[in-house]
Formats: structure tokens, C-alpha cells, sequence
């Protein structure tokens, strides 16, 4: 007879692994490993029993600031250089950075030229097709008809490697490099 696997040692593992990141992190890194399993709503459902009960303000959101930006303000700060990271940008901030009455898990080609509207940028001549492009690129995930949402990588894109006002980013670090390049020459 085959040994059963411990169950307890599995969460004694996973809570070791996990405490040295504070709560927005380690919500987004379960959500990322439940994804990877194939499990569906595990944090959304946990976190948003545990606000009902402890009405401390959390909120289930990577950063913590839900509704505490605009998207013209949001976009401005993630600066998305390419119509996937505006893509991935605009399904985020409705996802995780909306108000709770704007919040929704998928956007349409209408939300994405709305949020361009607000945020006084360039609105797309296609946004159909850049969702269907940015869905190829495997940021977000088609859900519907003209349905997408952000999928983990998207999430970590926008979360992790686009801007993020004072504490650093990607972009910057490729800039400095790129700029030693140039005076390598």
C-alpha cells in the first residue's frame, strides 16, 4: 500500500515558502499556483470572507489600494509602451485597481477605448483586434465574445515589470543599461 501524501506537511511547506511576503504577494503568488493547478476562485472567495468578518478594509487586490486610482492616473503610472501592455494594463486596473462599482473580471473593445477616452490617450483604430492580439501574446484570456481577462501573466507584467511610482522598475533598469551601451561605444 502506498504511502498517502501529508496534507499538513504540504501547507507547512507552502506557509514557510509564503512568509516572508506580505499579503498582496502572497495572495497573487496563490492565485498564480492555483491557476497553474487548474483551481479556480480559491483567493477571491477566502479573501473576501475574511473583510466581511473582519471589516479591517482588505481588500483582494495585489496592491492593496483598490479604488484608489482613476485609470487616467493608473495608466499614467504603468506607462504601457505597446497595445498588449495597454491591453494588460486596462483588464488589471478593472480587475484589481478599479472602484468596487467600476470593478469587473473581463473588459470589451468599448472598455479599452474608454480607458484610452479618460486617460487622454491615442484611442485605437482596432481595439477588437488588439485584444485578440494581446490574447495571442498570452496576457489576458478570452472568456466570452469580445470578453477577455487578465490571465497571471498579464498580472505579473503589470504588477511586477511595468513602472510603479517610487519603487523602481524594469523599465528604468533597461534604460540605464541601454544607456551604458551606448557609452560603451
Amino acid at each position: 500500500m502506498a504511502d498517502k501524501p501529508d496534507d499538513l506537511e504540504a501547507v507547512r511547506i507552502i506557509c514557510g515558502a509564503l512568509e516572508p511576503f506580505d499579503e498582496g504577494d502572497r495572495e497573487r503568488i496563490i492565485r498564480w499556483a492555483s491557476e497553474k493547478l487548474g483551481i479556480k476562485n480559491i483567493i477571491p472567495t477566502a479573501t473576501q470572507n475574511a473583510g466581511q468578518i473582519s471589516n479591517a478594509g482588505t481588500t483582494p487586490t495585489p496592491t492593496g489600494q483598490a479604488g484608489s486610482k482613476d485609470i487616467k492616473s493608473f495608466l499614467q503610472e504603468k506607462n504601457p509602451t505597446s497595445a498588449n501592455q495597454l491591453v494588460a494594463a486596462v483588464a488589471y486596473y478593472f480587475k484589481f485597481e478599479a472602484s468596487a462599482a467600476e470593478r469587473k473580471d473581463s473588459i470589451t473593445k468599448e472598455d479599452l477605448v474608454d480607458a484610452c477616452r479618460k486617460a487622454q490617450r491615442e484611442r485605437p483604430t482596432y481595439p477588437s483586434q488588439i485584444l485578440v492580439n494581446a490574447s495571442a501574446f498570452g496576457l489576458v484570456d478570452k472568456v466570452g465574445t469580445g470578453a477577455y481577462e487578465i490571465n497571471a501573466v498579464g498580472e505579473n507584467l503589470v504588477a511586477v515589470s511595468m513602472p510603479t511610482a517610487g519603487h523602481g522598475n524594469s523599465g528604468t533598469k533597461k534604460a540605464s543599461s541601454k544607456g551604458k551601451k551606448k557609452s560603451k561605444k
